[in-house]
């Protein structure tokens, strides 16, 4: 339960993060078109080997670093999710709801305003 909070919420902030950039519409810097120096190209290319090594490895391995128990029945199924969601952890999940939604008016606050700025 604890993971299905932490992924929406960092997903909602993700995505209000994105709505304010577009939103704010900043300068379009010289320098933002180049490509990138020699020597940055190894710091985006190993993360993204590292993903790809762990992926192949755990294909090949057949995911062996899993559940060794099975799980209960109907484990991870809607129905179970929305029980739990609005039953047990009913105010966490409100509370949360509350959150998000005063970020976006906040953001939509935000992103509104018409102030003079220096690149319109």
């Amino acid at each position: 339960m604890a993971i299905l909070q932490i992924l929406v919420y960092a997903g909602a902030i993700m995505v209000l993060f994105l709505f304010v950039i577009m939103m704010l519409q900043g300068p379009v810097l010289d320098g933002e078109r180049r490509l990138l120096k020699p020597l940055l190209w190894p710091a985006v290319a190993v993360p993204a080997l590292a993903v790809v090594v762990l992926l192949g490895s755990a294909l090949v391995d057949g995911g062996g670093a899993g559940f060794r128990r099975p799980l209960p029945e109907g484990f991870g199924s809607p129905g179970a999710v929305a029980q739990l969601l609005l039953g047990r952890y009913l105010l966490a999940f409100e509370l949360i709801s509350i959150a998000l939604l005063v970020a976006i008016v906040g953001a939509l606050a935000v992103g509104r305003e018409e102030r003079k700025l220096p690149w319109k």
